[in-house]
């Protein structure tokens, strides 16, 4: 177990590095660490150059490096830049590791950002140290928790509950209820998406936001290593094919969920595909193929049977004009893994199903 350093020692150490970053730069010819009457962050830095102008920068040091903890930093700015001893353009955000999440957040923003291990963004008006790939000496082993992947069928679960109704003001224990899942499990699924932006918290609960950011990042987690798939080929049209599974279903009590690029046309019509993915249970797929007249095939398939190793994918599913969808979200996730025009078709749910709020 790495040995966890006090708030105090993570702002010395942070002040030390960033003086050593600093001062290696040729035209600089003096580090000062300055008093300030503002408690609204760590230090602050008088950088000297050579020419005899001077440039302030204010740090703010946390001892984790989530992007809500960034997110507070950059709010403040703006108090800070209304007051007169806090006049700087300039702020760097220091913590023992920088998220990709953060460090791309802060960077969109202007903000400079430096880790303990040496990787930083450091811009002023006179200054540019971009470093990168040096190994981190102070995360723990046993990092947080990435719910986002695709054994978390728990948190798959929750998530998928709150999108379902995206607009609503959750709490725990409704949230609990609801999914029939522990409070601590939704307790510490609340937390992870606290810590990436993804949630607001309000006086009588809390609510999703950042949606489009956060079915992003969850779909690069999500995969399916653990689906069996089945490529099978059809002599039948796209679309008569498409009916045939609608006729399926009514006499097997709708087992087969159409996905992907089939789920999107229904959702928003904006891409045409020659490939039809379906979902469908294990214990009805030989039954389906036979039916189907499928035959299977190593390549050249034209559809793709996808065998879930959990019910989540079904969860939330949709019938529309007769034929049944998955739900917006587990369409999005599948559609961004996807390599053609995936991500185009993704993005035009997302502004159609998600559009209520800020994304």
């Amino acid at each position: 177990m790495k040995r966890k350093f006090t708030e105090s020692e993570y702002e010395f150490m942070a002040r030390e590095q960033l003086i050593e970053k600093i001062k290696l730069l040729p035209f600089v010819s003096e580090i000062e660490s300055e008093m300030t009457e503002c408690q609204y962050y760590d230090f602050v830095l008088r950088v000297s150059y050579n020419d005899g102008t001077f440039t302030k920068i204010i740090a703010e040091v946390k001892s984790r490096g989530e992007k809500r903890f960034a997110k507070d930093f950059v709010n403040r700015i703006e108090y800070y830049k209304n007051k007169e001893y806090c006049n700087t353009e300039f702020y760097v955000f220091i913590a023992p590791y920088i998220t990709e999440e953060t460090g791309r957040f802060l960077f969109e923003n202007g903000i400079s950002y430096m880790d303990l291990s040496g990787n930083c963004y450091i811009i002023t008006d006179r200054i540019l140290i971009h470093s990168t790939g040096n190994k981190n000496k102070y995360i723990e082993k046993r990092e947080q928790k990435n719910h986002f992947t695709k054994s978390a069928v728990t948190t798959s679960i929750i998530l998928r509950t709150m999108l379902d109704d995206y607009t609503k003001i959750w709490q725990v224990k409704m949230l609990s209820e609801l999914t029939q899942k522990s409070l601590g499990a939704v307790s510490n699924v609340k937390k992870f998406l606290l810590d990436k932006d993804y949630i607001t918290i309000f006086d009588n609960g809390f609510r999703l936001n950042n949606i489009s950011e956060l079915l992003k990042s969850w779909s690069k987690d999500y995969s399916k290593t653990n689906y069996i798939e089945k490529r099978c080929y059809s002599f039948d049209r796209i679309p008569d094919f498409e009916t045939k599974i609608t006729a399926w279903n009514i006499k097997h009590s709708g087992s087969v969920t159409l996905g992907g690029f089939s789920a999107a046309v229904r959702y928003s019509p904006t891409v045409r595909y020659n490939k039809i993915t379906l979902y469908i249970e294990e214990q009805d797929v030989r039954e389906f193929i036979t039916d189907m007249n499928l035959k299977e095939v190593d390549s050249g398939e034209n559809i793709s049977i996808i065998i879930p190793s959990d019910k989540t994918p079904f969860l939330f599913s949709q019938k529309i004009n007769n034929f049944l969808v998955t739900s917006p979200v587990q369409t999005v996730l599948d559609l961004l893994n996807n390599a053609g025009r995936g991500e185009e078709a993704a993005n035009a749910i997302i502004e159609k199903e998600f559009k209520k709020y800020d994304l």
